[in-house]
Protein backbone atom coordinates (compact mmCIF):
# COMPACT_ATOMS: atom_id res chain seq x y z
CA UNK A 1 0.00 0.00 0.00
CA UNK A 2 1.32 3.14 -0.57
CA UNK A 3 -0.32 5.41 2.15
CA UNK A 4 -3.61 7.12 2.80
CA UNK A 5 -5.06 9.55 0.07
CA UNK A 6 -5.50 12.99 1.82
CA UNK A 7 -9.02 13.62 2.03
CA UNK A 8 -10.00 17.02 0.77
CA UNK A 9 -13.50 18.64 1.14
CA UNK A 10 -14.50 18.53 -2.18
CA UNK A 11 -14.45 14.53 -1.93
CA UNK A 12 -17.29 15.04 0.92
CA UNK A 13 -20.60 14.73 0.04
CA UNK A 14 -23.01 17.14 2.35
CA UNK A 15 -20.27 17.46 5.02
CA UNK A 16 -21.16 19.27 8.04
CA UNK A 17 -18.87 21.55 9.72
CA UNK A 18 -19.12 22.13 13.06
CA UNK A 19 -17.03 24.75 14.75
CA UNK A 20 -16.24 25.08 18.43
CA UNK A 21 -14.38 28.02 19.87
CA UNK A 22 -12.42 26.33 23.27
CA UNK A 23 -8.89 25.99 24.49
CA UNK A 24 -10.33 23.16 26.06
CA UNK A 25 -11.80 21.17 23.84
CA UNK A 26 -9.74 17.68 23.81
CA UNK A 27 -10.83 14.53 21.46
CA UNK A 28 -13.27 13.25 23.70
CA UNK A 29 -15.27 16.21 24.00
CA UNK A 30 -15.70 16.82 20.64
CA UNK A 31 -16.06 12.99 19.80
CA UNK A 32 -19.54 13.72 22.01
CA UNK A 33 -20.52 16.76 20.42
CA UNK A 34 -19.80 15.31 17.07
CA UNK A 35 -21.77 11.90 17.94
CA UNK A 36 -24.56 14.80 19.62
CA UNK A 37 -25.00 16.37 15.97
CA UNK A 38 -24.95 12.99 14.33
CA UNK A 39 -27.77 11.65 15.87
CA UNK A 40 -30.05 14.55 15.75
CA UNK A 41 -29.82 14.33 12.01
CA UNK A 42 -29.76 10.37 12.02
CA UNK A 43 -30.56 8.13 15.24
CA UNK A 44 -28.86 5.11 14.24
CA UNK A 45 -25.97 6.79 12.62
CA UNK A 46 -22.50 4.31 12.79
CA UNK A 47 -19.49 6.29 11.42
CA UNK A 48 -18.72 9.68 11.41
CA UNK A 49 -15.72 11.08 9.75
CA UNK A 50 -13.63 14.06 11.50
CA UNK A 51 -10.78 16.24 10.75
CA UNK A 52 -8.25 18.05 13.56
CA UNK A 53 -7.43 21.07 11.92
CA UNK A 54 -4.57 22.14 14.64
CA UNK A 55 -3.33 18.34 14.08
CA UNK A 56 -3.73 17.96 10.47
CA UNK A 57 -5.36 14.82 11.49
CA UNK A 58 -8.65 13.12 9.65
CA UNK A 59 -10.42 9.66 10.44
CA UNK A 60 -11.25 7.55 8.68
CA UNK A 61 -7.91 6.95 6.77
CA UNK A 62 -8.95 6.29 3.54
CA UNK A 63 -6.25 3.57 1.64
Amino acid sequence: MSGCVELTKAMLKDPINLHIQSEWLDFEAARRIADRKAHEMAPFSMLLAWFDKRKAEFSPKVE
